[in-house]
């Protein structure tokens, strides 16, 4: 049962990382999109820097002053 779970966490992870449709990945396992998001779906240490890199950016880059026009 354990290697039929790795491969379908397996089967979730890939479809994820190549930008399949979550709710068809999850049709084609069997289950809804809810539980084929939260318990089979594994975020790769890429996908995690790059949004850790994303939030980092918006909470540390400083807003774009806009000049006044000249009257």
């Amino acid at each position: 049962m354990l290697i039929l779970h790795w491969t379908i966490l397996t089967h979730a992870s890939l479809g994820h990382r190549a930008k399949v449709d979550p709710k068809v990945s999850a049709d084609q396992r069997g289950h809804g999109i809810g539980v084929a998001l939260d318990v089979y779906t594994k975020s790769s240490m890429k996908d995690r820097a790059t949004a850790a890199k994303q939030l980092e950016d918006s909470v540390f880059t400083k807003p774009v002053r806009r000049r006044k026009k000249a009257s």
